[in-house]
């Protein structure tokens, strides 16, 4: 997609550093702009940054993804630790393929 290893480099970089959904939406906007439009595989790096970020302010300690079920740690500290025993943890069912989608979803629903 970026066939310039510098220039890729770089996005990768600035993908890595996102503080917040704003900045993923303005970087996935100039790389649209610059190359056109995103493959899959630069869609699925998208999402996985985005599920990054809210599992960072969701205060998840650990995501573990299988083929069909995913299961998601939280710190003690987050206000959902409490809410999923044993120890903090969410499991969620998936479609085999759509994990990102579904957890995305079943996330978003907890905040």
């Amino acid at each position: 997609y970026i066939s310039d290893g510098a220039e890729r480099l770089l996005f990768y970089k600035k993908l890595s550093s996102v503080m917040s959904e704003k900045d993923i939406k303005e970087i996935k906007s100039e790389l649209e702009d610059r190359f056109g439009e995103l493959p899959e595989p630069a869609l699925n790096l998208v999402k996985v940054i985005e599920l990054k970020l809210l599992l960072k302010k969701l205060l998840a300690q650990k995501i573990e993804i299988r083929n069909e079920e995913t299961v998601i740690v939280f710190l003690e500290a987050s206000p959902f630790y409490h809410h999923f025993t044993p120890s903090g943890r969410l499991r969620i069912l998936h479609k085999h393929g759509k994990a990102l989608e579904e957890i995305k979803k079943r996330l978003k629903e907890l905040k």
